[in-house]
């Protein structure tokens, strides 16, 4: 049981990790748009 959820949530969070690199990116882009007009 314990391998098994190991094994999933390595996947899922590298998933997660990458949608957060996403929005972490939209994010500063955002951020900088605001703050450089």
């Amino acid at each position: 049981m314990e391998k098994q959820t190991h094994t999933y949530s390595q996947g899922h969070l590298k998933k997660l990790l990458k949608d957060f690199n996403l929005s972490e990116l939209k994010l500063r882009f955002f951020l900088n748009n605001k703050y450089h007009k």
